[in-house]
């Protein structure tokens, strides 16, 4: 009898242990039209097999079947991909791990994903593989974050059974080189992105099979040469981003031949080593920048107002939080010299499908200014969430930094969620333009940082909306020429920071 007894209680123990290793504690809340649920703590997963409980109080009238949304973020920490949580959550659409610390995707890490429209896997520093047909079951999927991890081999099947995929990110990762085969799965994409990786050279096929690709970001790579028979088989492609590689030879037929020339392509490729020297099959050479900038203006005569869209950051006060908690801390540091960050932003439908969603880290800084830092901001974002500091509300945000991001643009829902904004960080950001659209919403200004971006010029009626603005920098960037015009539009404005340009 005590033999039967001794046996109970192990079982009982190990029943406990399994269910104590594999518990998750979400935190449900509705955004938008989206339920979600935010895990808060979990206990290990030992695998992505493991049975998985879920902890949390659902709000009123609300279940698991009402869940489209999990995101998994800091300081949360993943070694594997919770697939069990597809069977109790039968109807999730978007699926975020983001800095989690993930370490593994195994080939059956995502099953029962049928209706999962966006997957988000970014910013975890361990993760450096993607096996083949990862994501199979994940039949419906339209978009595929993988930016800021640490990736360096994608299996050549790794995307098989992605049929319906419109828009693929692979930027920030460590990618050296493209299987020609990787894309032959994905012939319905539109975006693709593979900037900030260390790609030397493009394989003429690569893009083949994409006859739907509208546009291809690849900015701030070691690729030296660009030819025509690249994009053969792309009519749709008239965005194609090549900023900051080590480009030193275009085909002269590139500029009158390129298929999917229409009225409104961009074509950009600024900071090359071509910027001092193009090589057309002619063995013509252009030697100055001047004349650099007049050989792309007879194929990209239509897009030149493209020049003037970024942005600044000013003050030293660039705010690092320690803690994704209540608790947090700031610390002062000297902003000094460029980051190399991507270029890789279009415009997003906003459908639940498409959201891009970041929290605000609020506080009140040292001189009691209430304050938001916006993280890992790379895409279109279309969402900001965040748990406000005591009884503030998004109307007493005054400062905004954008850290760790990456920026074609600035948001426009910044001022939209933040009407009351007086200091915008923008510094280090990758942006290259300062436009018209850049800083609608800015009436109540006062300071922009927009250094350490790669800026090469501000419209003269950019900041006419900015009535209030007195202080901007955009030191340490590669601005030639700036109009006076806009003292013109902007009475208030008393100092522009130009340290550092050229």
């Amino acid at each position: 009898m005590k033999y039967y007894k001794v046996i109970i209680a192990i079982i009982a123990v190990l029943i406990s242990s399994v269910y104590t290793l594999t518990t998750v504690y979400c935190d449900f809340e509705k955004i938008a039209s989206t339920y979600v649920c935010s895990p808060i703590s979990l206990n290990p997963v030992l695998n992505d097999n493991e049975e998985i409980a879920v902890n949390g109080s659902h709000l009123t009238n609300f279940k698991d079947e009402d869940v489209t949304y999990i995101r998994f973020n800091s300081p949360l920490t993943l070694q594997y991909v919770p697939t069990k949580l597809f069977e109790i959550f039968q109807n999730i659409e978007i699926f975020g791990l983001q800095n989690v610390n993930l370490v593994n995707i195994t080939s059956e890490a995502f099953t029962n994903c049928y209706k999962l429209k966006s997957l988000h896997i970014d910013g975890n520093k361990k993760l450096t593989e993607i096996p083949a047909r990862f994501a199979e079951s994940c039949s419906n999927l339209v978009n595929l974050y993988l930016p800021g991890n640490a990736i360096k081999v994608i299996d050549k099947e790794a995307f098989k059974g992605l049929d319906n995929l419109h828009y693929l990110v692979l930027t920030r990762n460590e990618l050296e080189e493209i299987d020609p085969d990787l894309l032959s799965s994905v012939g319905n994409l539109q975006n693709l992105f593979l900037d900030h990786n260390r790609i030397k050279f493009l394989n003429s096929d690569l893009f083949y099979p994409l006859r739907k690709l509208q546009l291809l970001s690849i900015t701030n790579n070691q690729i030296e040469e660009v030819s025509l028979e690249l994009f053969r088989n792309n009519p749709l492609l008239d965005q194609i981003f090549f900023d900051h590689n080590e480009i030193v030879a275009i085909e002269e037929k590139f500029f009158d031949e390129y298929p999917g020339r229409r009225e409104n392509y961009e074509f950009r490729f600024y900071n090359n080593n071509c910027t001092n020297s193009i090589v057309s099959n002619k063995g013509e050479r252009i030697e100055n920048f001047d004349d650099f900038e007049i050989c792309f203006k007879n194929w990209n005569e239509s897009h030149q107002k493209v020049f003037d869209e970024e942005e600044f950051s000013t003050d030293n006060e660039v705010i690092t939080v320690l803690n994704t908690t209540t608790e947090v801390t700031t610390t002062e540091t000297t902003t000094t010299g460029a980051t190399t960050t991507e270029i890789t932003t279009t415009e997003v439908p906003s459908t639940i499908g498409d959201i891009i969603h970041r929290d605000c880290r609020y506080f009140l800084n040292e001189n009691r200014k209430y304050t938001c830092v916006l993280e890992n901001v790379d895409l279109a974002l279309t969402m900001i969430g965040g748990k406000h500091y005591e009884d503030q509300n998004d109307e007493n945000v005054t400062h905004l930094f954008f850290y760790n991001s990456t920026l074609s643009k600035v948001p426009s829902i910044i001022f939209q969620k933040f009407p009351n904004l007086e200091f915008l960080s923008i510094a280090h950001t990758q942006l290259t333009i300062i436009n018209d659209q850049t800083f609608d919403g800015c009436g109540k200004l006062t300071k922009i940082d927009a250094s350490g971006n790669h800026i090469s010029k501000i419209a003269e009626t950019s900041l006419r909306k900015c009535k209030n603005l007195k202080t901007i920098d955009v030191s340490g960037n590669p601005l030639r020429y700036i109009d006076g015009e806009i003292f013109f539009y902007d009475p208030q404005l008393k100092h522009i920071i130009l340290n550092n340009n050229f």
